[in-house]
């Protein structure tokens, strides 16, 4: 394998525990049109209900925030879902859910996205809605305050409230001393406390514009009558060119850095993480393969070992961070109540280090290409789940025809 910035061979051990929302890859004819102010938008048409779902991604995260103004992407979040002159807040929310439909939105450390999936029928007016709160954000003080309190209280039931919460914060801050991928999600309190209105609104003038979005319509819609639509509702949006990248590189690590939490629990914790390549990078089919041999199910090396055979954890398992920039990695136990996190770890590691001097047998990596294989449709089957893949893939994994080689 090649040697990346970060050291493939470098790694990071410390207690911690991670969970992590993975990707959701499609296949399909997706038709693609790039408007005058460089919206990008794919549109697939899917028939087989009279559904449509619409995602809108922006190509700005978490590690978009700066020193001094963490959880600046969470507050400008917020703003947005916080209403417009013509939409107050909730009642975008209120019009799709009262015609049977949903809404909502997330963000990751690349990318912020908000979606609806709604019957075929509210189309116009989903578009309608969709065009003006992309137009018209309106900021004021007032929510400037109501964000920066759902952010304070968001960090408090998932971080601070929440038994493993802090070693999310711990795991990043120690993988990446100088990526912004270090950002604590929903910021430093001080932080958050300290934005101004100026500030998200800065934010948002730079990020939040056509040219650093993307547009994804999946159901029972015409392509050619839609492509019409869009272009008047949202071609004439003020647009300014996307703000050059100025994201630092990680430098490659000198060795491993390490980091134990005391917290309430008697329950400890072991895991183990290596910073591994982007999403994009030719090695990473091969790492997909390997996490799944690793520590992917009930039969996989890491659960087998240390739960099923040395009675040590009465969890383990691992995640693979697949991100724009390298990721991490990460393997972890939850030990059973008595054991060490010293034997926790010295089982990771010997898990670890077995697979690199053993030979993996052909079974095992035929079950691997069969659960990815599976993953791959299972995970793909609403429109909801097709219309999130084809953004991600279109933003991180340079373009939506790269889904089907998740499985080729």
């Amino acid at each position: 394998m090649k040697a990346y910035p970060y050291g493939s061979q470098h790694w990071i051990r410390y207690i911690l525990v991670l969970f992590l929302m993975a990707p959701l890859p499609v296949a399909g004819q997706v038709q693609e049109a790039t408007l005058e102010n460089g919206l990008t938008v794919l549109a697939l048409e899917d028939h087989s209900s009279p559904l449509v779902s619409i995602q809108i991604c922006y190509h700005v995260g978490i590690k978009n925030d700066r020193p001094g103004f963490t959880g600046l992407s969470q507050v400008a979040r917020a703003v947005v879902l916080g209403g417009t002159a013509n939409y107050k807040k909730g009642e975008y929310d209120r019009i799709i859910q009262g015609g049977g439909g949903k809404t909502k939105s997330y963000i990751s450390r690349d990318l912020t996205c908000f979606s609806a999936s709604f019957s075929s029928g509210y189309t116009d007016t989903v578009l309608f809605m969709i065009s003006d709160f992309m137009q018209n954000i309106d900021m004021t003080y007032e929510k400037l305050v109501v964000a920066r309190e759902k952010i304070r209280k968001d960090r408090l039931a998932h971080v601070e409230s929440w038994i493993y919460g802090p070693l999310n914060e711990e795991i990043f801050g120690l993988a990446y001393g100088v990526h912004p991928y270090r950002n604590p999600r929903y910021g430093w309190p001080s932080d958050v406390a300290a934005l101004s209105v100026d500030d998200v609104k800065k934010f948002l003038r730079a990020f939040y514009q056509p040219s650093n979005a993307v547009m994804v319509l999946v159901g029972d819609f015409k392509t050619d009558k839609l492509t019409e639509r869009l272009g008047k509702l949202f071609g004439s949006i003020y647009s300014s060119a996307p703000l050059p990248s100025r994201i630092p590189k990680e430098p490659r690590h000198r060795g491993e850095r390490r980091a134990i939490l005391e917290g309430t629990s008697d329950i400890p914790v072991s895991i183990v993480a290596h910073n591994m390549c982007r999403a994009t990078d030719d090695d990473m089919p091969t790492l997909r393969v390997l996490h799944r041999i690793l520590a992917d199910s009930e039969s996989s090396r890491v659960f087998r070992r240390l739960v099923t055979e040395d009675k040590l954890a009465i969890a383990a398992g691992g995640n693979s961070l697949e991100m724009e920039d390298p990721g991490l990695m990460v393997h972890y136990a939850i030990l059973n109540y008595g054991v060490s996190v010293e034997d926790g770890e010295a089982a990771l590691l010997e898990e670890i280090e077995r697979i690199k001097n053993e030979y993996v047998t052909d079974a095992e990596i035929e079950k691997a290409k069969n659960r990815i294989e599976a993953e791959y449709y299972r995970n793909g089957r609403s429109l909801a789940q097709k219309s999130a893949r084809i953004a991600e893939f279109q933003i991180i994994y340079g373009g939506w025809q790269m889904i089907d080689r998740q499985v080729s």
